[in-house]
C-alpha cells in the first residue's frame, strides 16, 4: 500500500502545483489593491471580497492542510482508516483542483468586466 500512497500523494502534489500556478498567473493579471471575489451568491454575484494575496493563496493553502491532515490520519490510524484515507486522497486531489480552477475562471471574468485586470 506504500506504493499506492506515493502515487496518490503525487496526484496531490500535481493538483497543488496546478492550483499554485494558476493563482500565480491570476496574481500577475489582477491590478494591485483589487478586492478579489471569494464567494458567490445564487445569482452569481460576489457576496464578499478579500485582498488579492489572501484570496489567491487561500485555496492552495487550505488544500495543503487538508492533504497533510489526510496523510496524518492515514499513517496513524488503523489499516481500515489508511485505506479510507487513500480513497479520500485520490478523490479530493482532482476535485479541489477543479473547484479552484472554476473559481479562478469566474473571478477573472468578473474582474475583467469590472476593469480590474492588466492588459
Amino acid at each position: 500500500m506504500d506504493t499506492l500512497n506515493l502515487i496518490v500523494d503525487g496526484f496531490w502534489i500535481a493538483a497543488l502545483a496546478i492550483m499554485a500556478g494558476a493563482a500565480r498567473q491570476a496574481y500577475a493579471r489582477i491590478l494591485p489593491d483589487t478586492q478579489v471575489p471569494m464567494q458567490f451568491g445564487f445569482d452569481g454575484q460576489p457576496t464578499w471580497r478579500a485582498p488579492k494575496l489572501f484570496a489567491l493563496a487561500f485555496q492552495p493553502a487550505a488544500a495543503t492542510v487538508v492533504w497533510l491532515s489526510m496523510v496524518a490520519v492515514g499513517r496513524t490510524g488503523s489499516d481500515e482508516a489508511a485505506l479510507m484515507m487513500l480513497g479520500m486522497k485520490a478523490l479530493f486531489a482532482p476535485l479541489l483542483a477543479l473547484v479552484n480552477l472554476w473559481w479562478l475562471r469566474k473571478v477573472i471574468k468578473i474582474l475583467g468586466d469590472e476593469g480590474q485586470l492588466r492588459g
